[in-house]
Formats: C-alpha cells, sequence, structure tokens
C-alpha cells in the first residue's frame, strides 16, 4: 500500500484548496476533503492534515470575525456582553486546540479507514433515520 512520502508543493495547494472550496456546499465536510484530497496525492496522512488544519485558520478567522460584523447594526454593538464573547472565544479556542494536538497524535498511530466506515455507517443510519421521521 501506498504510503504517501510526496511533499505538499504548489500545485498539491491548489488542489487541496480547490477540495476546501467545495466545502461550500452542505454536507461537505471541509477537513475530510482537504485530508482526502491530500491523501490521494500522495501525501500521508499527518501532513495532510496539519495542512488542512492550517488552511482552516483564515477560513474559521473570516467566518467568525468579518461576517458578524458585515451583519451587524452599529446600534446593535454597544448591547455587546464583551466578557461573554472573550470567554466563549477563549473556550473554544482551547478545546479546539487540544482536539487538534490529540488528533494529530492520533493519526500517528492509526489509518483513517476506521474513521472513514464510521463515518459511512453514521451517515446511512441518519439517511434511513431521516427516511422514517420524515415519511408521511
Amino acid at each position: 500500500m501506498y504510503k504517501g512520502d510526496k511533499k505538499i508543493n504548489l500545485k498539491n495547494s491548489v488542489f487541496i484548496a480547490i477540495a476546501q472550496g467545495l466545502a461550500i456546499f452542505p454536507g461537505f465536510s471541509r477537513s475530510g476533503l482537504t485530508i482526502s484530497t491530500a491523501l490521494f496525492q500522495g501525501i500521508n496522512r499527518v501532513d495532510g492534515a496539519r495542512f488542512s488544519f492550517l488552511m482552516s485558520i483564515p477560513v474559521i478567522a473570516l467566518a467568525s470575525l468579518v461576517y458578524p460584523i458585515l451583519e451587524l447594526n452599529i446600534s446593535e454593538i454597544a448591547n455587546f456582553n464583551l466578557k461573554a464573547i472573550l470567554l466563549g472565544f477563549l473556550t473554544s479556542f482551547i478545546t479546539g486546540y487540544l482536539c487538534i494536538k490529540y488528533f494529530m497524535q492520533l493519526l500517528k498511530k492509526i489509518t483513517l479507514k476506521s474513521f472513514g466506515c464510521y463515518c459511512l455507517f453514521a451517515s446511512v443510519l441518519m439517511f434511513l433515520l431521516f427516511q422514517v421521521y420524515y415519511r408521511v
């Protein structure tokens, strides 16, 4: 089995960026698409995941900072609870950092096949439950 020993270069980056752009569609996982694209190009899973998480920084920053500001009226800014916003930011930053840290350690030990099987099973189960629940 090919383990992936290619380095990330400009060509790989462009394909991975296109995959990230496709994640705008509902039901697509941004990290799943970017890591899968890296794997298909021969990049090992640890480097692909690391690059995927690095690529998420500008996307998350823009989505969490710029978009809400564009949607605000100036009168709403005075009503912000700054302490709650900072506490929420700090909590999500710490938990996000820890999740990525331990996920990267886990990737060094296991393959993504078991996770892929879990995702496939969960998606089929959710599809079937959706069909049963919304059937009239």
